[in-house]
């Protein structure tokens, strides 16, 4: 005879939306919640719902020890069923799903049903047999296709890794959109690098959501829903609506589910652009962000797993409240300032115009508004979402202010040592010189790759190397960067990044950066390392501005104007360390002239 159920549920994640709906969901159903925290910006954890909480560990951080905890856990406390709210909980368990299930029942699908929903590859192959509409796709599988892939469609493109997490990588893969060749030719193989990517047309529209409820492959239920208001260049929105349920659709959808034996929650993401078909972008396999908005609507997904899965009781639900809205009203501050900076020659960018946003402000009075975090019964993570939004505005706002004011003083610094002799003694004392900008595959490594090739024919003993802020290390050049640096008889074959340390800075006695923000940087890391610290622009012949840009994105035309003065800049560099100019010319506003500087500099 099976145990009668504990009335104990466990919710893995505690930063994300579907969270909150969740534990508000079983927690008004009577159900003790317990939470696993492991977000870095909670709002779930503050519910009055919230029975108990749980550290297990960073599910992708550390996946061993997190299953592990999760066990110990499991065994030592009896829970109907354990809900993961997101792909961070969820990619980790999978593994070990057999092993969970045997303490507690998980809300996760089956093996198949995983793996082609979590491999966007596979998702966009089954959905087109299944009727649905997909976007012309290429997959790239690694730096070598990448390198010479050309899409038989126009740009914009978008490149989207197979996966979003994978294990021991905490952060998410991130989705791009590139709008020329060149750009293309920079992203493709530093995503390639990570995992295969699939390139694909951009499919402009509104975002349309179908959420389902699945049993053993029969959807139980359904919920359609729209994005009101949504970043300018996509993702989650801050603003939704509930639409009327498509049969069309949810018949197509319901084919996919058949097809793997889906159990559980789904919700399939689309573009809508007019009256044209949806075209499906992905398929979450887990519950989801707008997950209040069904729950609001009358289809608590939440509760109907729970019953279905627990209880062994199947309610189906396809009939809901339409039109109703909700907001997240934290995140739509964000949105309203997003949306009115959105350039309007870029046709990718979604745009509200204000006369939308008149008429969306009668839904309120109307009775037609819920809220995300907002409510009467459960106050205080919203009161949370507000407070840290007060902070961030602030902290922000103190920031930009503070380094406004550095980087204003650096600037006029760095202006008076362009105007001074002891530049010139600076650099030809220097016997360690590292050149340093944010990435360390572009213009830093066309700089040291330029010096040493200078100072090969002298047996100086002059030690030169690069990095950058970036901390990922072993990445390479581009082929456009790698390219337009051979135009000018540069060669960046076989480099790879490295990121600085505070411990490098102190082996270098003549710090070279390409922005005057960076010497800023270097200086709050290392004030020794700052004073040691010049901007490479200061040596430019023909003066210009004190900041050599990063052409990261940029045109390969952009490339090459930028290594032609780094080049131009080293080139004078290397004259001073070696003493080959009688006089030189360091260029400025007023293209002061230090003349007159014999062999021994001074």
């Amino acid at each position: 005879m099976a145990a009668a159920p504990s009335g104990r549920v466990l919710v893995l994640g505690d930063g994300d939306l579907a969270a909150l709906a969740i534990v508000r969901s079983l927690g008004r159903l009577g159900l003790e919640v317990h939470l696993a925290s492991f977000e870095g910006s909670p709002v779930t954890r503050h519910s009055r719902f919230v029975a108990r909480r749980h550290d297990l560990g960073h599910p992708l951080a550390d996946e061993a020890g997190f299953v592990d905890a999760l066990q110990q856990l499991l065994a030592a406390t009896a829970f109907d069923l354990v809900v993961p709210t997101s792909d961070k909980s969820l990619v980790p368990l999978m593994p070990h799903r057999d092993q969970i299930a045997r303490l507690s029942q998980l809300a996760a699908p089956t093996d198949v049903g995983f793996r082609v929903t979590n491999r966007k590859d596979e998702t966009i192959a089954l959905a087109a047999t299944c009727g649905l509409q997909v976007p012309r796709t290429i997959r790239v599988g690694n730096v070598a296709e990448a390198e010479t892939t050309v899409p038989p469609f126009s740009y914009p493109l978008v490149l989207k890794p197979i996966v979003s997490h994978i294990p021991g990588r905490a952060d998410r893969l991130r989705v791009r959109t590139v709008h020329s060749p060149d750009e293309l030719a920079q992203r493709l193989p530093e995503m390639a690098a990570a995992s295969p990517v699939l390139v694909q047309e951009f499919c402009p529209g509104t975002g349309l959501g179908l959420s389902v409820l699945a049993r053993r492959g029969e959807v139980t239920a359904a919920f359609q829903h729209e994005r009101v208001h949504e970043p300018p260049e996509g993702g989650a929105g801050s603003y939704r609506r509930s639409a009327p349920l498509s049969r069309d659709l949810l018949d197509s959808v319901q084919r996919f589910c058949r097809e793997v034996e889906w159990d559980g929650p789904a919700m399939f993401e689309f573009k809508q652009q007019g009256n044209g078909a949806p075209v499906l972008m992905e398929v979450n396999g887990r519950f989801w962000g707008s997950l209040a908005l069904a729950v609001h609507a009358g289809v608590d997904f939440p509760r109907l797993l729970y019953e279905s899965m627990v209880l062994g009781r199947t309610t189906r639900v396809f009939d809901y409240r339409v039109p109703l809205y909700v907001r997240h009203t934290v995140r739509d501050v964000s949105w309203l300032y997003s949306n009115a900076r959105a350039s309007r020659s870029r046709r990718e960018l979604i745009r509200v115009p204000l006369s939308q946003l008149a008429r969306e402000a009668l839904n309120l009075p109307r009775g037609r508004e819920r809220f995300d975090l907002e409510s009467v019964s459960d106050p205080v993570p919203a009161i949370i979402g507000w407070l840290a939004l007060a902070g961030e505005l602030y902290s922000g706002a103190r920031r930009r202010l503070l380094d406004r004011v550095r980087l204003v003083a650096a600037r006029r610094r760095m202006e008076r040592r362009r105007r001074s002799p002891a530049l010139v003694e600076q650099i030809r004392a220097a016997r360690a010189v590292l050149f340093v900008c944010q990435g360390n595959i572009n213009r830093s490594a066309v700089a040291e790759r330029v010096l040493t090739h200078r100072l090969e024919a002298s047996s100086n003993g002059i030690t030169v190397a690069s990095a950058g802020f970036d901390p990922r290390a072993g990445r390479p050049s581009t082929s456009i960067s790698r390219g337009a640096a051979s135009d000018l008889q540069v060669d960046l074959q076989g480099h790879l990044s490295t990121p600085l340390t505070r411990a490098m800075l102190a082996r270098f006695d003549l710090i070279v950066v390409m922005e005057v923000r960076q010497a800023v940087a270097i200086d709050e890391l290392d004030a020794k390392a700052g004073r040691n610290c010049i901007v490479l622009a200061l040596l430019d012949p023909e003066g210009g501005p004190l900041d050599i840009s990063d052409p990261d994105g940029r045109p390969r035309s952009t490339f090459s104007a930028v290594y032609a003065r780094i080049v131009r800049c080293v080139e004078q560099l290397h004259r001073v360390m070696s003493s080959e100019a009688a006089s030189l010319t360091v260029a400025g506003a007023d293209s002061v002239r230090l003349a007159n500087l014999n062999a021994d500099g001074r």
